[in-house]
Parts: structure tokens; C-alpha cells; sequence
């Protein structure tokens, strides 16, 4: 239970970072649009 929270917080962690250093758009429009 507990790690698949961290896998899902790793994941989503991943996916910001991805999405601030390919797209640099405001964190709050990818939390938005995810």
C-alpha cells in the first residue's frame, strides 16, 4: 500500500521535472492539464 504511493509520488515527481525541462510551462497549468 505504502509503496505503491511512493511509486505513484516518484512517477508524478518524474513527470514534472520532464515536463519543466521539455515544456517550461507553469507547474500549476501541469497540475491543471494532469
Amino acid at each position: 500500500m505504502e509503496l505503491a504511493i511512493v511509486i505513484a509520488g516518484a512517477v508524478v515527481v518524474y513527470r514534472a521535472c520532464l515536463t519543466a525541462v521539455f515544456y517550461p510551462v507553469p507547474f500549476w497549468d501541469f497540475r491543471r492539464w494532469h
